[in-house]
C-alpha cells in the first residue's frame, strides 16, 4: 500500500550542478558534496579534508625513488579509469529487523559482516552490543557487495518507528543498482620503469578512488590499494 501511495506522489526537482568523476572532484570549481566536513564525527583511521571532496588520502613511500628511476632503461606512463558498478548478486540485499520489550535487537540479514553491523548499530543508537542478535542464514552471492552496513539500519530504524514490530525491507533489482554501496570506481595515473630485463625498479601510482557521496568501504579499499600496489615484488 505504502508502495502504491509513493507512485501518486509528484516531485519537482532543480537540477545541481553534478561531479562525475574523482578528477572532476578534484577540481578546484567543483561542488562539494559535504560543505561541513570538518564539523562530522570521524572514525578512526579516516582523514578526511575540510573544503575538498577528499574523504581519506593515503601516502606511501619505498625506498629511493630518484634512484630507481636512474636505474631504469625503459619508462611507459598510462592513464586508466573504471566507473561505479554493481555485483549484481542473484539475492538482492535484504534484511529484517525486530526491537524486542527487552530491549533485545534480532536482525536478519543477507550479509558479509555480521559483527559490523552489530557494531555500528551498538555505536550508532548506544544500544549494548550483547543485545544484538544478528543473524546471516543465507548470502545469495555477494562479491564484496554485501561487506557494508546500509540496508540493516535502514530495517532496524523503520522498525524503531512502529513500536519495534517486525520489519522486512527487500531492494528490488532496480533499488538494489540505484541507492546500496556498490563496486567503487576509480582513476589511475601509473608510471613504471624497468630494466631492459624486465626488472621493475620504480614505480609512482596515483589512485583516485570514486567512492561516491559517502565514503564507506572506499576508505578501506584505498589505504589497501595503497599498501598492496606494488605487490610481492623486488624493493
Amino acid at each position: 500500500m505504502a508502495k502504491r501511495a509513493a507512485d501518486f506522489i509528484k516531485a519537482t526537482y532543480e537540477p545541481l550542478p553534478v561531479v562525475n568523476s574523482p578528477s572532476e572532484a578534484l577540481k578546484s570549481d567543483a561542488p562539494l558534496v559535504h560543505e561541513k566536513l570538518d564539523t562530522y564525527k570521524r572514525t578512526q583511521g579516516v582523514y578526511p579534508e575540510p573544503s575538498t571532496n577528499i574523504a581519506n588520502r593515503t601516502k606511501i613511500r619505498k625506498g629511493n625513488m630518484e634512484n630507481g628511476w636512474t636505474e631504469c632503461d625503459v619508462v611507459v606512463e598510462e592513464n586508466f579509469s573504471f566507473s561505479p558498478s554493481d555485483h549484481v548478486a542473484m539475492e538482492t540485499r535484504c534484511a529484517i529487523a525486530e526491537i524486542h520489550c527487552d530491549g533485545y535487537v534480532h536482525i536478519t540479514s543477507s550479509s558479509q559482516s555480521p559483527f559490523m553491523i552489530k557494531k555500528w548499530i551498538s555505536q550508532y543508537f548506544n544500544i549494548d552490543v550483547g543485545k544484538i542478535v544478528v543473524n546471516t542464514p543465507l548470502v545469495g552471492g555477494a562479491y564484496g557487495g554485501k561487506a557494508s552496513v546500509q540496508w540493516e539500519i535502514l530495517a532496524f530504524l523503520t522498525s524503531k518507528a512502529v513500536g519495534g514490530r517486525r520489519v522486512k525491507l527487500l531492494y528490488s533489482r532496480e533499488e538494489d543498482m540505484l541507492t546500496a554501496p556498490c563496486h567503487i570506481g576509480l582513476d589511475a595515473r601509473v608510471k613504471l620503469g624497468c630494466t631492459r630485463d624486465g626488472l621493475l625498479k620504480a614505480a609512482e601510482i596515483v589512485y583516485l578512488f570514486d567512492g561516491g557521496a559517502y565514503s564507506d568501504k572506499s576508505t578501506d579499499i584505498s589505504r589497501a590499494g595503497a599498501v598492496d600496489y606494488t605487490g610481492p615484488y623486488h624493493n
